[in-house]
């Protein structure tokens, strides 16, 4: 059944969903009951929850399904150079031809304000992201959503990417919790002459660099570009969702 016919519900990176998860089953039967009264409203066909990790007890009245996977990296004290002794061969190479790039190119990358963030560049930079991934997103309702996340997230962290000619051609909005660090948001020019080593920074090189400065020995890269994380020595992890379908009799 196509997506746009599902309610989803929750998110890879939703604290709330993850305690709700390690508290009790019964809980998660709730949050389905009320999910499918919100998608029978909205007429769609089910609803789909996602799940930390896969249960080992059975949900009533759905179906657990393998949706995907997220990646998960480890972050060693020394940060980059420190990390890509553990690899294999092909990955270190990969990381020692991205610095090497980096450099050449003048690009760098550090601490970005929150009013940045918000600003116009950012948002189309993120903007122009979820636009070629076919999930476009009103800017004014982007930029209520950051400031949202930047308000309520676990130590949230922002960080840009400037070119020779200190344009900023990068940004990424990080938050922290449950021992890890993830990029929640982040944002890269369509057009840009090194776009792949700007996805490599956004979603690898600076995550990891707040992880190490802050003593996170995990990130938490989730489920979407999996080239460069794999690339990088990112270790894919399998995520579920309970999928409970609603009967044709109850949409009509």
């Amino acid at each position: 059944m196509s997506a746009a016919a599902c309610l989803l519900v929750g998110g890879i990176s939703s604290t709330t969903l993850d305690f709700l998860y390690s508290q009790a089953y019964d809980v998660w039967e709730l949050l389905l009951a009320a999910s499918q009264q919100v998608a029978l409203t909205l007429r769609l066909h089910n609803v789909a929850l996602y799940l930390p990790s896969r249960p080992s007890a059975t949900l009533e009245s759905s179906t657990v399904s393998r949706i995907g996977d997220d990646y998960l990296l480890p972050v060693p004290a020394g940060g980059v150079r420190e990390y890509s002794t553990s690899l294999a061969r092909q990955q270190r190479r990969v990381i020692q031809s991205d610095l090497r790039r980096l450099s050449a190119c003048g690009l760098r990358y550090g601490p970005l304000s929150f009013e940045d963030l918000l600003g116009e560049r950012s948002i189309r930079l993120i903007s122009a992201v979820k636009a070629g991934r076919g999930a476009p997103e009103d800017p004014r309702l982007l930029r209520m959503r950051l400031r949202h996340l930047v308000t309520n997230i676990e130590e949230p962290a922002a960080f840009g990417i400037w070119d020779s000619a200190d344009c900023l051609n990068g940004v990424v909005l990080m938050g922290s919790g449950n021992g890890r660090l993830e990029p929640l948001e982040f944002g890269v020019p369509d057009d840009a002459d090194h776009r792949r080593l700007l996805y490599a920074i956004a979603l690898v090189y600076a995550p990891m660099q707040v992880a190490a400065e802050r003593g996170i020995g995990m990130l938490r890269l989730g489920p979407t570009s999996p080239t460069p994380k794999l690339l990088r020595g990112a270790q894919p992890i399998a995520q579920w969702a309970a999928v409970s379908l609603i009967r044709e009799s109850e949409v009509a």
